[in-house]
């Protein structure tokens, strides 16, 4: 049994074959691809055939893959290096080979096409780890204008693995179809990913085989033509979230002679697993070995529970360093404070156990990394997750989160690759167990410029910037990957079109919800006898639109949810009047969830603006993208307006 989810089905009496070799005039042909001329190369064929079989008493299943392409531009010469991962477990005494591999290029010459196979001495196999080993093998004679094709079978005996497919490529693909024959003892689960690009097509006697023992099957295919290629657009987390692809998950089994055996897990069955392994819950609820130094610091005896917290973070991160790795099961907390640094893992474990010294319930998180891809829903595993932070209770009702390797930042404010909407707290609590991390996070700005605009057409002023939350926490990290203050500061001068002096930055170096820089600027306007031009906006939202391309297929994702307010105070030269100020603005997407509003006055010598933008929404379909677009046309062109001042007669 196989469910598929697909919205369109097409009807076939049976398959086309494709022999390797089988090139056709037009294939040989083609110097440009029509349906993008710029591409260095397009996918002509993107085939994968799983069937199953038994080997030596046990089950296998085959993967067979068949890509042929053609070769546009120079750079799409590196096609022909290929690489294939095998894994295998010795513990288990399961592994994967490669079976029937075949590969050539195909070229004209002398107005005949000649084919150059692949000698087996341009095959490597390399060891990567305990776990997996890499087949790699390159091409001959691949140049512009060749056709290059590659076939080759996975024999795995992790036969409930199947790995998923990508019909969508870095390059563009003029066809591509999954087929595979499922015998009836597996009951799999598959699902369709990506823009519409894929068809689930369906028939009797689509391919020829002949099931394992001889059992029935059932034949399954999904295909698509003209596929573009996948684009790593930025305000996307992970590309592959959304491209073209089939997964599938086996849910259960039944073995002639055997009762059913489900395979198919729940998120409350991945709860038990975590909390039961010697390695992730058993490694929890013990003393940390800093149980000692907080009892005699009073960390436990200070009544307000949340700087209990903050002061025994910091008494953590005084101690240990995060290695700039992120995993899911930490080292044991004697090796962590050996080596003195670790992975987010090993340090949120030890600040899991530092909270319970002290008398504060924590949890762990679990998730999929932003950058990962997103956690499904739908067939829940263990192989899904890569890391955790974690959940601290202020009270039954009030829970804040942490992460021990965010060292720039707090509570509630860290790396934005741990924000995915879909999070998991790990306890035998009841209730609600899921967590949109996206709803937690929350970037602060505030910004108050005092200024005067000369008679010779310079303003020049002070600007106070103070960033909360995940602000605060960008703001660290910008300041520190500068190469020092003065590059830092020359960023701020290039960004903003100012002269920057006296700078001055607190609480950059400290755990803290807050951070401020301040300092002064000048910055030349145009003037002529009778009048002045200025643009008086000194903390731009954007300084251009970054949502250019007409249409797009993929999602828009921003980082958090922010809000800026800022504030301007600026005097303006005596003998001079106001002719005209920047456009007053309110404009929003129509669900409101992107606003921004400025008003502009006039009094007294002096002009007040105030500006206020909200993103209260981080995840936009494709469908929503005009809107979003147009919004950030709006934030960019309206922060190009100016002052204008005319010399009174």
């Amino acid at each position: 049994m196989l469910s598929v989810l697909s919205c369109i089905v097409l009807r076939a009496e049976k398959l086309a074959q494709y022999k390797f070799g089988d090139i056709t005039p037009e294939e040989r042909d083609m110097t440009v691809y029509d349906k993008d001329p710029d591409a260095k190369a397009v996918m002509l064929l993107n085939l994968r055939d799983v069937k199953f079989r038994t080997s030596g008493g046990k089950i296998v299943n085959i993967t067979t893959n068949h890509v042929r392409i053609k070769i546009l531009k120079e750079d799409g010469k590196d096609l022909a290096n290929v690489c294939v991962v095998l894994y295998n477990n010795s513990g288990r005494h399961l592994r994967e080979t490669i079976e029937d591999l075949e590969a050539a290029s195909f070229n004209k010459e002398g107005g005949e096409l000649v084919r150059t196979r692949m000698k087996s001495d341009l095959v490597f196999r390399e060891k990567i780890d305990d776990n997996r080993d890499r087949v790699k093998f390159s091409i001959p004679k691949a140049n512009v204008g060749s056709i290059i094709e590659y076939e080759y079978s996975v024999v795995s005996e992790f036969y409930a693995n199947m790995d998923d497919w990508y019909a969508q490529q870095e390059i563009p693909v003029a066809y591509a179809r999954y087929t595979a024959v499922i015998p009836e003892m597996f009951q799999f689960h598959y699902e369709l990913r990506g823009y519409d690009w894929l068809k689930t097509v369906d028939g009797d006697g689509l391919v020829d085989y002949t099931d394992m023992g001889g059992g029935r099957s059932k034949t399954y295919a999904m295909a698509g033509n003209d596929i573009p290629a996948s684009k790593s657009d930025d305000y996307v987390w992970c590309s592959n979230d959304y491209v073209a692809k089939v997964s599938a998950e086996l849910l259960g089994m039944q073995l002639p002679g055997s009762d059913y055996k489900n395979y198919g897990n729940t998120w409350e069955k991945i709860d038990d697993i975590l909390l039961s392994d010697n390695s992730f819950g058993g490694m929890m609820g013990k003393a940390s070995p800093y149980a000692e130094e907080l009892k005699s610091l009073g960390t436990d005896t200070i009544s307000d529970i949340g700087l209990r917290v903050i002061n025994t973070i910091k008494l953590l991160q005084s101690h240990l360093k995060w290695n700039k790795g992120y995993a899911l099961y930490p080292k044991p907390m004697s090796k962590t404070v050996k080596a003195g640094t670790g992975s987010n893992a090993d340090l949120n474990l030890v600040l899991i156990n530092m909270l319970h010294d002290v008398g504060v319930k924590a949890s762990p998180v679990v998730m999929r990394r932003r950058d990962s891809g997103l956690l499904p829903l739908t067939y829940p595993s263990v192989d899904k997750i890569n890391t955790f932070i974690v959940a601290i209770y202020l009270s039954d009702e009030n829970l804040v989160f942490a992460d021990a390797s965010g060292e720039k930042g707090f509570v509630n404010a860290f790396s934005t690759r741990l924000y995915p909407m879909r999070a998991r707290i790990v306890n035998r609590d009841d209730g609600e167990k899921w967590i949109n991390m996206q709803e937690v996070a929350l970037s602060t700005i505030s910004n108050t410029v005092n200024a005067a605009i000369s008679a010779d057409g310079v303003m020049s002023g002070e600007c106070l910037v103070r960033n909360s939350g995940q602000a605060a926490y960008e703001f660290r990290n910008s300041y520190s990957d500068a190469k020092d203050e003065k590059q830092f500061v020359s960023n701020i001068e290039k960004e903003e079109n100012v002269a920057v002096s006296d700078y001055s930055a607190e609480r950059v170096g400290e755990f803290a919800n807050e951070a401020s820089e301040k300092y002064k600027f000048t910055r030349k306007g145009e003037v002529n006898a009778e009048r002045i031009y200025i643009n008086p906006i000194v903390r731009r939202l954007v300084s251009s639109n970054p949502f250019t391309d007409a249409k797009r297929f993929l999602p828009v994702e921003f980082p958090c949810r922010q809000a800026e307010v800022s504030n301007y105070s600026i005097a303006i030269p005596e003998g001079w009047e106001v002719e005209e100020l920047p456009q007053n603005v309110s404009a929003s997407t129509p669900d409101n969830s992107i606003s921004f509003k400025r008003e502009c006055t006039s009094a007294d010598n002096e002009i007040s603006i105030s500006m206020v933008f909200r993103l209260n929404a981080t995840f936009y379909g494709s469908g929503q993208y005009q809107n979003v677009r147009n919004m950030f046309t709006t934030l960019a062109e309206r922060g190009n307006d100016m002052i204008v001042l005319k010399k009174k007669q």
